[in-house]
């Protein structure tokens, strides 16, 4: 077997979605889907991301009591998958000691989190990294903790975070050798800076024990919600893992889906979390009430909400200035809006320092400037 790079994407492309299908489909779908998916080259090249799922489509058809040639295969990397993750674990309950003081709870996001919570074994949601949260205020301490005992940031930062990188920015990455690496957050979600939505999501979480280290999850409707947030956009990596968290999540049961509707009008997220519940419902047959569907498509969307959806979807999409801008701008206005915060003089300044990764406040404007002066000459530019 044979692994490939390929393309990343805005969504799955059809033979991602063939074995996605095997992976969380019932009955018929989930068969027919595994055999299209098999005869293409009988597993003899894959992409990675398509890969990684190769134990959760074992577990899926045998659920749905299927028997093929291949399933030996799968149980073996299925196994190991287990394996692998188990190290991963036991590793990272020793570095939870080094991590947490007893002061404030830290909350196990993403990957990690949905191994343990919603999915039925620990083998079936492979992880390159872990992800966590702690409170705004501890979180110049961990990093000191972390970075004492041998973890180096991959995100460019400055050495004490200050009041605009915090507010504006969501996390840190850090690595250390022969380990998984790790992102802090403080703010849970990345296009969505609001302390406001960071206290509701924290609200919605439960405790979790990880070999003797008592650790916090969301729960399904916020974990849905973080889901969708993170995966329904462009990434330069196949997209597809978001959709079989996505379908586990649902498939665990308890979304509050009126609440979900709600936080996503509320907080001018709707486009991302509409879009990718209406793809979970048509392409895998996810149970979403169609009062919360026919809710999220006559919700009032702005234009600034337009295009940044446009941008996301496709960095390379060939927006006019204004849309471009708009879309920038309307990433500032969502979260100072949210919080209640007054527009004070410097912060959109601050914004754009932090958004475009600039060193100091001063670039930002030779750093608008160039971006015009492209924009004006025809050059197809990403940011925003």
């Amino acid at each position: 077997m044979r692994i490939s790079v390929v393309a990343g994407g805005s969504w799955p492309n059809q033979r991602q979605k063939l074995v996605l299908q095997a992976c969380v489909c019932d009955g018929r779908l989930a068969v027919e889907s595994w055999e299209e998916f098999y005869a293409i080259n009988q597993l003899e090249e894959l992409d990675y991301a398509s890969f990684q799922h190769l134990p959760l489509a074992h577990w899926n058809l045998r659920r749905v009591g299927y028997d093929h040639p291949a399933m030996g295969i799968l149980k073996g990397i299925r196994r190991r998958a287990w394996y692998e993750n188990q190290k991963k674990f036991l590793q990272l309950a020793a570095d939870l000691a080094v991590m947490d003081d007893g002061s404030s709870p830290l909350l196990l996001l993403k990957g990690g989190a949905l191994a343990l919570s919603t999915y039925q074994d620990a083998g079936l949601r492979q992880m390159a990294d872990f992800d966590f949260a702690c409170e705004p205020r501890l979180t110049q301490q961990m990093l000191d903790r972390l970075e004492a005992s041998g973890w180096a940031r991959t995100t460019r930062s400055p050495r004490t975070l200050d009041e605009g990188y915090m507010r504006y920015r969501h996390a840190i990455g850090l690595e250390q050798e022969g380990r998984s690496t790790l992102d802090v957050h403080w703010h849970l979600l990345f296009r969505c800076c609001s302390e406001k939505l960071d206290a509701e999501m924290w609200a919605q979480t439960e405790e979790l024990n990880l070999h003797g280290r008592r650790l916090r999850v969301l729960r399904p409707t916020a974990q849905l919600l973080h889901t969708l947030e993170h995966g329904v956009a462009y990434s330069d990596a196949p997209p597809i893992r978001w959709v079989a968290d996505a379908m586990s999540i649902i498939r665990h049961g308890g979304v509050d889906w009126t609440r979900l509707a709600e936080i996503a009008e509320r907080y001018s997220l709707v486009l991302q979390v509409r879009e990718g519940l209406h793809y979970l419902r048509d392409g895998f047959g996810a149970a979403i009430p169609e009062e919360v569907l026919s809710r999220l498509d006559a919700a009032d969307v702005s234009a600034g909400e337009r295009a940044e959806f446009a941008r996301l979807m496709d960095p390379w999409v060939d927006q006019g200035m204004l849309d471009s801008f708009r879309a920038v701008c309307f990433r500032y206005e969502r979260a100072r809006k949210a919080d209640g915060a007054p527009a004070r003089p410097g912060d959109f300044g601050s914004f754009l320092q932090h958004h475009w990764k600039l060193d100091r406040k001063s670039d930002v404007l030779p750093h608008l400037f160039g971006w015009l002066g492209r924009r004006l000459r025809g050059a197809r530019v990403t940011e925003g």
